[in-house]
């Protein structure tokens, strides 16, 4: 799903992923990859699993260095950034089924702030509107005060993507959004990610072996 923006958000060129060690058998690497996306730009990386796509998305993010290559964000190498400005930039869900105690979904979302409050995490009244807006457009706002503990798998999804939200960046990566849930949440979460990207501009790029839900 594509909407129109002249803006290019961000552009892979002759990108070479993996990592190399002393053995054939340890050694992966994927290169040749190019690709852009623009603000209001939904882009499904589609494979099945094994192929790379984590690793690809982990070294857009900037938690693995590549191995050939550059990633321009708004023209601009993202090996230029430091780690705080890249986290202005770009926001991450992992595909990983994340278990959080003592916490509630509130204090969840607020986390996403980190990169403007910094190790005090002092809120401001612009982060704690901020905070309220993603957890309401991910339809958290009766969950709120749930410990994170007792959310369903659906809700802790949607929970990760509102704290990404609520990091602000104008690019989201996700890698493999909907892994742990049934079908009717499946349909729910790509929903609510096109409708960030219809309303909010945002551009989000997402991994995923289901063929049919991308679709």
């Amino acid at each position: 799903m594509t909407i129109q923006n002249t803006h290019m958000a961000i552009r892979i060129e002759n990108l070479e992923i993996g990592y190399k060690s002393g053995s054939a058998e340890s050694t992966f690497t994927r290169g040749s990859i190019n690709y852009s996306a623009c603000g209001g730009e939904m882009v499904a990386l589609i494979g099945p699993n094994g192929i790379g796509k984590s690793t690809l998305l982990k070294t857009v993010v900037g938690f693995q260095k590549p191995i050939g290559g550059d990633i321009l964000f708004d023209s601009h190498s993202i090996r230029g950034f430091s780690p705080k400005e890249l986290a202005r930039k770009i926001s991450y869900v992992s595909t990983e089924n994340v278990q959080v105690a003592n916490m509630r979904v509130s204090d969840l979302v607020a986390f996403g702030r980190f990169p403007y409050t910094g190790w005090m995490g002092t809120l401001q009244p612009e982060d704690i509107r901020i905070i309220r807006n993603s957890i309401e457009v991910t339809g958290l706002l009766p969950l709120a005060h749930k410990m994170v503990s007792q959310l369903s798998d659906g809700e802790r999804q949607r929970a990760m993507i509102a704290r990404a939200l609520a990091q602000d960046t104008p690019l989201m990566i996700l890698d493999e959004p909907t892994a742990f849930l049934d079908i009717s949440n499946k349909y729910g979460i790509f929903q609510l990610l096109r409708n960030l990207v219809k309303q909010q501009r945002k551009t989000v790029i997402l991994s995923t072996h289901d063929l049919n839900i991308a679709l």
